[in-house]
């Protein structure tokens, strides 16, 4: 798995783990980082894909849910355009304001646009890959003082290996210009929470429990500005998620600057970051 954009990319920032070799938490690893690292994240492991194979065969509190009027059904998965666009993304805001966006992007993109459309999970990777790529997590994270000795890095990465998840469960981008959306398990979950395949989920501000997908920092772009959304609960299906990739739709209420509204969209990405990927 090549990591190397991750390393290349990380930017400083006060609310990633403290350095050290035991600053680095095992089992999802991404919950101490920022939205933004987290959007690294991805791309350094969507851009193994491009790779692959010539290199070997914290804001306030939300509001509280809003009441919408007549929530919009959420738009039907749109079918990967594997030829052209394998990475889609289509979201509409109805109600006391209203946008809307399609965001698309080739396999091979800049490592930004990786990381606003795009998604990451374990189960695309084999051991070696997921091995490899802790290696290369704890050396990033590793004290540059006192660095850490290669058996020492090696405990920690075996016992990540232990954790589940071990590194991301899954975590999927979807944006475009100031409009970005970013799913993922709430805090807690498991591989038996999130299985490798379809499933319907609630959506929730809460991240109380485990089982459940949450925002995090959701905004769209409206009148050319970035609004922050304060969502309320809504749902999130997962309609295909297989060694080709993972489609669904998502909907839920939210208020924007006080406007209530209802967002509802749908992906469909390629699988990407391993060798599992077809």
């Amino acid at each position: 798995m090549n990591f190397g954009a991750l390393t290349a990319e990380l930017p400083p920032c006060r609310r990633l783990p403290p350095a050290g070799p035991d600053a680095l938490p095992t089992g999802g690893i991404v919950r101490g980082m920022t939205n933004r690292t987290m959007g690294v994240l991805v791309a350094g492991v969507l851009a193994a894909a491009c790779t692959k194979s010539s290199d070997s065969k914290a804001p306030p509190p939300p509001a509280p849910s809003p009441t919408a009027a007549e929530p919009a059904a959420p738009a039907a998965a749109p079918a990967a355009d594997t030829a052209n666009a394998p990475y889609r993304c289509e979201v509409q805001v109805t109600g006391d304001v209203t946008t809307s966006f399609v965001a698309t992007r080739a396999k091979s993109a800049p490592v930004e646009e990786m990381s606003r459309l795009g998604a990451a999970a374990d189960y695309w990777l084999t051991d070696d890959e997921i091995r490899k790529g802790l290696d290369m997590l704890q050396r990033s994270f590793a004290s540059s003082s006192k660095p850490p000795t290669d058996a020492e890095i090696a405990a920690k990465v075996d016992q990540a290996m232990k954790e589940d998840p071990r590194v991301m469960l899954l975590l999927l981008n979807c944006g475009k210009g100031e409009s970005h959306l970013t799913f993922s398990p709430t805090k807690g979950s498991k591989y038996a929470d999130v299985p490798y395949g379809p499933k319907k989920y609630r959506l929730t501000a809460a991240d109380d429990k485990p089982g459940d997908f949450t925002l995090m920092f959701p905004s769209v772009e409206i009148d050319g500005q970035k609004t922050g959304l304060a969502p309320g609960d809504g749902t999130f299906e997962i309609t295909k998620f297989d060694d080709t990739g993972i489609a669904g739709t998502f909907t839920f209420p939210a208020t924007a600057d006080g406007k209530k509204v209802t967002v509802a969209g749908s992906f469909s990405y390629a699988c990407a970051g391993g060798s599992k990927c077809k």
